[in-house]
């Protein structure tokens, strides 16, 4: 897709946290659907969104992104 960097938009949709989840769901099969720039747009905005309202910033989010990264390259070099 070539994405390299990404400006996070102060955008907020749903206060329900339940409705929140399922527009990330929404957004995962959206974006599996169709892999363009918008829709992964879509799905990142709606998660770091959903983020906010469990109580994380987007640097929580982002730490602990590359933390579990780390650990998933990890398990793929030693076979897991």
């Amino acid at each position: 897709m070539g994405i390299k960097d990404f400006q996070l938009r102060d955008i907020s949709y749903s206060e329900n946290i339940t409705e929140q989840f399922l527009s990330v769901y929404q957004s995962i099969n959206d974006f599996t659907s169709d892999r363009s720039v918008s829709e992964y747009d879509h799905l990142v905005h709606r998660y770091f969104y959903l983020g906010e309202l469990l109580g994380f910033t987007h640097e929580e989010v982002v730490q602990a992104y590359k933390k579990k990264n780390e650990v998933n390259y990890q398990r793929q070099e030693q076979g897991y």
